[in-house]
């Protein structure tokens, strides 16, 4: 099958993050999702803007991940060689992402605080574009503050609401184990930053980084 592809794209397929057109996922719903998508082949075929007669590739694999209460399906898909235009695109970063429609047959609504909170990214890393394009995906605002010295870090400002703050977290702890992973000499310095603390993921789980973060917007709130 690799043959098929001229590359390869990776990312949350669906997260029960809010999303920029402010529906949310259960987890129920994301298991199910994975669920139709292991069952159903045709399913998995990735349409350009959701047109069904421009295929553009095919989810070559996909797993879900849980972290407490939050759900989100990862996959990589590969993109068919005969889209050169499509991957040309990708690369240039014109195109920077990829989503799946659907049907919502039931929903239940809940009446929850979705207030902003904000903290800052500390990092020494060639990476920091892809950390701040993944946290533009989730639906975060970024603003990166790039020092042009080699020893000091660049930063990225970001803010985002309570309710995706669980699953943004997670997604920069798992992007920092991958990036650190490429080079175990030389591993990804990266630091969660709020008024009150700093953070390591080496030394500070995601739920006490979590916890922290809703603490301080409530206070910065008052």
């Amino acid at each position: 099958m690799k043959e098929e592809f001229i590359g390869y794209i990776e990312g949350y397929l669906a997260t029960t993050n809010i999303d920029s057109q402010g529906d949310q996922l259960t987890p129920e719903a994301i298991e199910q999702f994975a669920e139709q998508l292991r069952i159903n082949p045709d399913k998995r075929t990735l349409f350009y803007n959701h047109d069904m007669t421009q295929p553009m590739g095919y989810l070559i694999d996909f797993h879900v991940e849980t972290k407490g209460s939050w759900k989100g399906i990862f996959a990589e898909a590969g993109i068919y060689k005969s889209r050169p235009d499509l991957w040309d695109k990708m690369k240039s970063g014109e195109i920077k992402g990829f989503s799946y429609s659907a049907t919502i047959l039931d929903m239940e609504y809940n009446k929850m605080q979705n207030n902003e909170c904000y903290f800052s990214i500390e990092l020494k890393s060639d990476d920091w574009h892809d950390i701040r394009d993944m946290l533009s995906q989730m639906g975060a605002h970024v603003e990166p503050i790039v020092k042009k010295a080699a020893d000091f870090p660049t930063i990225l400002n970001v803010v985002t609401s309570i309710l995706a703050l669980p699953g943004i977290i997670y997604g920069l702890y798992t992007m920092w184990g991958k990036l650190s992973g490429r080079d175990k000499t030389k591993r990804t310095w990266m630091r969660i930053v709020t008024t009150q603390r700093k953070f390591s993921f080496e030394g500070s789980t995601v739920e006490e980084i979590v916890k922290e973060i809703e603490i301080n917007s409530k206070d910065s709130k008052s």
